[in-house]
């Protein structure tokens, strides 16, 4: 997939299960030979090589959100949080690469910007918006 064929596409997604088949694409592309799971019900996880490192990719896909609005970036960050928390309950090496993305922008970040989150101190205010049980 070129970069045009995936902006085409994209653009003329009509449901966020095209945005992810094309995203996904081209994380085949430029990516290769990763295999992309969905463990927790998440949308996306792989796993890149590079040399020593390993770069666990979580992915969370979206159709059309205003992340212009800081309150749909934090929704969004918020579900990955949950994903995180997945993982970590399960003993499952955590990801350290965080993707949100929709048809009209993307957003990569350390996962280091969420783990505070995960830390004790924080839990409290994480279980009043309802996104962990005690």
């Amino acid at each position: 997939m070129t970069n045009n064929q995936f902006l085409s596409a994209l653009k003329s997604s009509a449901i966020e299960r095209q945005v992810e088949d094309t995203y996904n694409e081209i994380f085949k592309t430029f990516f290769k030979g990763i295999e992309i799971s969905y463990p927790f019900q998440c949308d996306g996880y792989f796993e890149i090589k590079d040399g020593d490192k390993v770069h666990r990719v979580i992915v969370e896909y979206k159709y059309d959100s205003d992340y212009s609005s800081k309150v749909e970036m934090a929704k969004t960050a918020c579900q990955m949080l949950f994903y995180l928390k997945k993982f970590e309950k399960n003993g499952r090496p955590l990801p350290n690469v965080c993707v949100i993305a929709d048809k009209n922008e993307c957003f990569v970040f350390h996962s280091n910007a969420l783990f505070k989150a995960l830390a004790d101190k924080m839990r409290p205010q994480i279980y009043e918006l309802g996104f962990l049980k005690k």
